[in-house]
């Protein structure tokens, strides 16, 4: 079967441990692109061993704008993103391999499951998220957020779910990316909610305390096991930096003003 007019785009630091997995499942795509920032592992040497990848070189400035830019380098008119800690099924390939191409006013969504340390985890909080992945570089692009970010996609587009699964295994992805999303997570938030008070360290841990209850016991991920406690932690995890950042933001900001 003839490869899909898609061009998949990822964008990656230090993604060694992840990355061929990510790879070898898009076999059947003639372009992948993997934009690689703020590296100093052997990703780029992985890259090379994939005769469809073409590793681009560049800097990163959130992830939404990065991934723009990286979309830019696509040859094919049809762009689908990916991370390098998620991997394509099969079912999802044959989906892809079937789809109509003949219009760009049309997206395609994907289910995405987590898989934690290898195992699928189905509890509520954690079931599978449909996003739109697949999409015409004419119609759609990515919003400007620095995390979280999302594909805007023109109006009267429409959207239709794939059969087959995309995994994501969040925990095992690189060090430095981690760090990168931590750090843009609080400015992120203090950006888009300048309004906002932010809100003293202390009263930041209690608030990550009452995310781990909440995640953990409120909504059962204690039913995941010894799994269930990681992710819970992962989320009171991000509830504390993104308050801590926020506040530190928010400090240096007057310090600065007040110096001035």
């Amino acid at each position: 079967m003839t490869s899909p007019p898609v061009s998949v785009v990822i964008i990656s630091a230090n993604s060694a441990e992840t990355i061929q997995r990510c790879l070898k499942s898009l076999t059947i795509f003639d372009e992948v692109i993997v934009y690689l920032t703020r590296c100093t592992d052997n990703t780029a040497e992985l890259c090379a061993e994939f005769e469809n990848v073409r590793v681009i070189n560049g800097e990163f400035s959130g992830f939404g704008p990065t991934r723009n830019v990286a979309v830019k380098h696509a040859r094919n008119p049809w762009i689908l993103v990916i991370d390098t800690d998620e991997w394509l099924y099969d079912k999802l390939k044959h989906s892809i391999q079937n789809a109509k191409w003949d219009s760009p006013n049309w997206a395609y969504v994907v289910r995405r499951h987590r898989a934690i340390f290898g195992a699928a985890v189905d509890v509520r909080g954690v079931k599978a998220q449909r996003l739109v992945r697949l999409y015409h570089r004419e119609t759609g692009k990515y919003d400007l957020q620095l995390v979280h970010e999302s594909v805007e996609l023109r109006k009267n587009i429409r959207r239709k779910l794939l059969q087959g699964k995309l995994w994501h295994e969040k925990e095992s992805r690189d060090r430095l990316l981690f760090e990168i999303d931590s750090l843009d997570h609080g400015v992120a938030y203090a950006d888009r909610f300048p309004e906002k008070r932010a809100i003293h360290p202390g009263l930041a841990l209690l608030r990550a305390w009452a995310t781990f209850f909440k995640k953990y016991v409120l909504q059962r991920r204690c039913l995941a096991g010894w799994r269930g406690i990681l992710l819970a932690y992962h989320a009171a995890h991000g509830v504390f930096v993104k308050h801590t950042a926020h506040y530190v933001n928010t400090r240096v900001l007057e310090d600065r003003q007040s110096a001035d």
